[in-house]
């Protein structure tokens, strides 16, 4: 395998993407370090990161019990089955590119931080008019960006929401940092918890 080549290939498919979606989205972006407002605020408060895998199911009921008790963030196709079960999440966080929502107009609570990588989809991005923290996990394109005069605060990824909705619970400074339904593996036979809104075909 042509590693260099590879890279480059990745690097055009994701960074054009992520690039163009950054300017149509720029206007939401009023500058400034967004997640300055959330270093230590959580400092030693358990945090729960949220995804839609399978085991998600057995959990639900727990935590919408106790959900007082953590910072919940949770990843953006996740909503609509915390909506179903009265769990308010802290904050929700999207990064891919061709995002679209998983909830109605602007139905995200109102305590809930809208966390959202400025290359995400526009229709996800401007789904919701308020409590926007704007974010850049793509170097190439927050570089661009800051030229520009449009300033976003960099959040680490690893190419996946549950990994930055890690690097903001540390910026949290929670302790301890706990995953709920990230199983990577059909649990019990099912891709994704009840109510998930894109399960896998039978192919």
């Amino acid at each position: 395998i042509n590693v260099k080549i590879m890279g480059k290939a990745t690097n055009l498919s994701v960074t054009m993407p992520y690039l163009r979606n950054a300017l149509i989205n720029a206007p939401l972006a009023s500058g400034g370090d967004y997640l300055q407002q959330w270093q230590g605020k959580r400092k030693d408060r358990p945090a729960l990161i949220v995804a839609a895998g399978p085991s998600l199911n057995k959990q639900l009921p727990l935590l919408a019990q106790n959900q007082d008790l953590f910072t919940i963030i949770a990843v953006d196709t996740v909503w609509p089955i915390l909506k179903t079960h009265g769990i308010v999440p802290d904050a929700i966080l999207a990064l891919d590119p061709e995002s679209v929502p998983s909830w109605p107009r602007n139905a995200i609570d109102e305590s809930t931080a809208f966390c959202v990588d400025i290359g995400c989809g526009s229709k996800l991005l401007w789904s919701n008019d308020q409590n926007h923290l704007l974010t850049c996990a793509n170097l190439a394109v927050y570089k661009i960006l800051k030229e520009l005069g449009v300033e976003v605060s960099l959040l680490s990824t690893g190419g996946s929401v549950a990994t930055s909705a890690f690097a903001l619970a540390e910026r949290l400074e929670a302790n301890p940092i706990v995953f709920i339904g990230q199983d990577l593996a059909l649990t019990g036979g099912k891709d994704h918890a009840d109510g998930y809104l894109h399960p896998y075909d039978a192919g």
